[in-house]
């Protein structure tokens, strides 16, 4: 069951993911890195942008939503050396689709192939 949202928690997440917050673990991850001050000087000054963030990411195995928002599943899959995340598995086929198929006439079949064709084709 999903927790609403009140104006106390509404205001915890913003802190938690707020220029301020991000720069905190920014600085936190250098120091435990053993940074040297001119490096994390150099993260840390001006503006927290976007780009700034995404260079940090790919530079260091940091995970975007650990950084982002505090996400402490963010934290273990940086501690499981897989900070991005597993990429997704490819999708089987289920097996009830298959029967549907089955059932089809081949009039009906020939649709669905037309459908799949035109489905296929590259839009304009």
């Amino acid at each position: 069951m999903k927790r609403p949202m009140t104006l106390q928690r509404r205001k915890f997440l913003s802190a938690a993911a707020g220029a301020d917050a991000v720069r905190g673990r920014m600085c936190v991850f250098l120091n435990e890195r053993k940074a040297t001050e001119a490096e994390i000087t150099g993260w840390l000054k001006g503006k927290i942008t976007t780009s700034r963030i995404h260079d940090f990411a790919e530079k260091y195995p940091v995970s975007y939503d650990w950084l982002l928002c505090g996400d402490l599943k963010g934290l273990l899959r940086m501690k499981n050396g897989n900070p991005h995340g597993a990429p997704s598995p490819v999708p089987q086929q289920k097996p009830d689709l298959q029967k549907l198929l089955d059932t089809f006439s081949p009039p009906q079949m020939a649709a669905v192939a037309q459908l799949l064709e035109a489905l296929n084709q590259p839009s304009n």
